[in-house]
């Protein structure tokens, strides 16, 4: 892949999941009605309380193979959707999907300015060249 198409592919990216107005509305939105439409919502609630795995009744194993059925299409559909641009900021090394919800969260109110995306594609963009090594640092430290 050549440079101007990665640049090409990254401004996309960026018009897509930052929005209009700064936000990233129109991502979130997006993968929120995902997991609404799949019913992995749920888990993400604060009062959501997942069900032990040590009973061993018929209906308790089913109520817990279903909670980790709807945790593995949670984290499927939140990998797919941050892709690996966001994956490291977002998932990490996480596993709960009260803790990675509130990571979205967090990212969709990030301001553009703050947004990794964002900033990498600035970064991208200086040449050291252009200035002393002093003004240079300073435009770094900025962004």
């Amino acid at each position: 892949m050549s440079f101007s198409s990665l640049k090409a592919a990254t401004e996309e990216y960026l018009e897509t999941y930052t929005g209009s107005n700064g936000n990233n509305d129109s991502w979130f939105n997006k993968l929120e009605n995902k997991l609404l439409h799949s019913g992995c919502m749920g888990i993400t609630a604060d009062d959501y309380v997942a069900p032990p795995n040590d009973v061993n009744t018929a209906v308790a194993i089913t109520r817990y193979e279903h909670d980790v059925r709807k945790k593995e299409k949670f984290m499927a559909i939140v990998r797919e959707a941050c892709g690996f641009e966001l994956k490291e900021s977002i998932i990490g090394d996480e596993t709960d999907p009260k803790v990675i919800w509130q990571n979205i969260v967090r990212f969709k109110d990030s301001t553009r300015e703050t947004n990794p995306l964002v900033i990498r594609m600035k970064l991208d963009g200086l040449r050291m060249g252009s200035s002393t090594a002093q003004m240079f640092v300073h435009t770094v430290m900025a962004i």
